[in-house]
């Protein structure tokens, strides 16, 4: 009888333990980016103990770091500055990976992921076409594009696009194009098979509607005017190799930070985004630090190419509201009168990025390991670029 009853007892003690674990893998499934959530202000806590600056660094860059964990929710994170005048100052802050933040920290060289803040960079490459005499801002894409792919009728769009239209957001794609280059396990039309240029419906009478297929037809629009692949070209330009940017793949670099998804709705570390990445080389594909790419930037705007990037925008467009004023390489932003910003953001699954340009030629990147929380409202990033412009304006 005793047996029984202690048989009877460990049988109720394990069927506790089994349901006690069900529910923590249900939990751990379903419910883990809200208990990462839960947790992310003893995390930021933590990380915030792990900031370091460069000699000489405004003490602000500091603050707009922290501020970055705050409100971007990036545990890891880099700010880099590069004045006019050529001086220099970067932060960093956090673990290359999750929990290591009294281990091997984020440094100066860590790697990120760029995601859109790619885009500036493919501009650059095509002003250095239009200086080179291959192509013009009023270029039709199609006489580019379509001619030469062994077909030698015109494409019957109702109003052309041009070359200019791609690189500020106006080639009044539908919906359903627009983002055509991110797709999941399968290879999108662009850039291999450019025949399906036929096919794209366009209404010139939209307003400037973000676009990665832009992009990826002013990669293979590169391609062709040089006869160069894409990113061998840019490399050529502007020494990639030499700064350590590089192209992402689906892997992660072993000096690249750890990417935290838990305020991404859609993508997780399990599915991360398995995209084409040679596909988004030209929109959304190098991978770099913050203090590299401030450099890189600085370099561009100040050469002869950076006028024209820095043009492009509409006169009727209103700059004090985000995301309006889309140029050609940047939006402008104007939080206050007498402050201006040129502004590109940059997004990845578990990664965002920001370059702000100063109307003076500062230049001023942070890049972090998160997805921003609502990052779609821009209400955070606002927020974040008012910080930013008072600092670089002195106010």
């Amino acid at each position: 009888m005793s047996e029984f009853k202690l048989s009877k007892t460990a049988l109720l003690l394990l069927s506790v333990s089994l349901l006690m674990l069900a529910a923590v893998v249900h939990l751990s499934t379903t419910r883990l980016k809200e208990v990462n959530r839960a947790f992310f202000p003893l995390e930021s806590a933590v990380s915030n103990l792990t900031l370091r600056c460069s000699e000489g660094s405004p003490l602000w860059l500091e603050s707009a770091l922290i501020s970055a964990v705050k409100d971007l929710k990036a545990l890891s994170g880099q700010v880099a500055l590069v004045r006019s005048d050529g001086s220099v100052g970067h932060c960093e802050i956090g673990g290359l990976q999750r929990f290591e933040f009294l281990g091997e920290r984020v440094s100066v060289q860590t790697r990120f992921r760029y995601g859109s803040l790619t885009k500036p960079i493919t501009a650059a490459a095509v002003m250095r076409a239009v200086a080179d005499g291959k192509i013009g801002l009023d270029s039709e894409i199609d006489q580019i594009l379509w001619n030469g792919n062994g077909h030698q009728e015109k494409i019957d769009w109702p109003l052309k696009v041009q070359v200019g239209d791609l690189l500020s957001h106006r080639s009044g794609f539908y919906q359903r194009d627009r983002d055509s280059v991110f797709v999941v396990g399968d290879k999108p039309w662009c850039p291999y098979s450019m025949a399906n240029l036929a096919s794209l419906k366009v209404n010139r009478d939209r307003p400037v509607e973000y676009s990665n297929l832009n992009y990826c037809l002013l990669g293979v629009m590169l391609e062709k005017v040089y006869q160069k692949k894409y990113r061998e070209l840019v490399n050529e330009f502007f020494d990639l190799e030499g700064r350590g940017i590089k192209f992402a793949e689906y892997r992660y670099e072993k000096d690249e930070v750890w990417h935290d998804y838990r305020y991404n709705q859609m993508y997780s570390e399990i599915n991360r985004g398995k995209f084409d990445f040679y596909a988004i080389s030209s929109g959304a594909g190098m991978t770099g630090s913050a203090y590299s790419y401030a450099f890189l930037m600085h370099e561009i705007v100040m050469s002869d190419l950076g006028s024209l990037l820095l043009q492009g925008r509409p006169d009727s467009c209103d700059n004090k509201a985000i995301r309006n004023c889309f140029g050609y390489a940047f939006y402008e932003y104007s939080p206050r009168v007498g402050e201006l910003l040129y502004v590109k953001e940059g997004y990845l699954p578990g990664a965002a990025g920001v370059v702000a340009l100063s109307q003076f030629g500062d230049v001023f990147v942070w890049l972090g390991n998160s997805d921003t929380e609502n990052a779609a409202s821009g209400e955070l990033m606002k927020k974040f670029l008012v910080r930013i412009s008072n600092h670089i304006h002195g106010i």
